[in-house]
């Protein structure tokens, strides 16, 4: 079940309108007026952006001689936590207009902040619970239903830009959809994680490594 986010916390207000990209059978799709060349619809997979952020910290730091070994021996830099403001800067960065930008993630006892975090950024933030077995079963699914809404309901493909970030291989089916109808799809991924289909059904690929540091959120000393 997916519930967007919503708390007593005051939501910064962004430059870019607010606009959600409704479900099937809601009515027509909101799109902002002016003379724009693209506008851009931005979905982002939390945990793919944090845990592999997480292991390219630990490539980066020499924790793990490469990308296969940091895989296979499950090593991570914890220390690293994605900075959600700079990631909304990076999506704003390209020359279009940012209509909307979601991120999808899945509720833990401790992680309230972070998605507080992401709405303060900009975002809005689509939750799902977990399974029994505190595994996040919804995410992905969730993800690959608003990238076909998008394909289905969005009019004027060579209007719109839409980007993912990750590097999953399950969202490959659902971009080549996307690419196949006109829409310019952008993957943003770390570069050890960016799955082969993924890469050949994107439009355009942007690696997240050059930003890693960037991307890094800084603790106040």
């Amino acid at each position: 079940m997916h519930h967007s986010l919503r708390t007593s916390f005051p939501i910064l207000e962004t430059r870019q309108p607010r606009l959600r990209l409704v479900a099937r059978g809601e009515g027509p799709l909101p799109i902002p007026a002016g003379g724009l060349n693209r506008i851009t619809y931005a979905y982002v997979d939390n945990s793919n952006l944090w845990i592999e952020g997480r292991r390219a910290s630990a490539i980066a730091r020499g924790l793990a001689r490469d990308a296969r070994t940091a895989q296979l021996l499950r090593i991570f830099d914890a220390s690293w936590n994605p900075d959600y403001h700079e990631l909304h800067q990076l999506l704003h960065a390209a020359p279009t207009l940012l209509a909307h930008a979601t991120l999808y993630g899945s509720r833990t006892s401790g992680n309230a902040s972070v998605f507080w975090h992401a709405e303060r950024a900009g975002f809005e933030v689509v939750l799902s619970d977990r399974n029994r077995s505190g595994r996040e079963t919804d995410v992905d699914p969730a993800i690959i239903e608003a990238l076909e809404i998008a394909a289905e309901r969005l009019p004027r493909p060579e209007q719109h830009r839409i980007v993912l970030v990750s590097g999953d291989a399950h969202f490959a089916p659902a971009v080549s959809k996307l690419t196949g109808r006109g829409f310019q799809v952008t993957v943003m991924s770390w570069s050890h994680s960016l799955a082969w289909a993924l890469r050949k059904a994107a439009s355009t690929v942007v690696l997240l490594d050059p930003s890693l540091d960037q991307l890094r959120l800084r603790t106040a000393a």
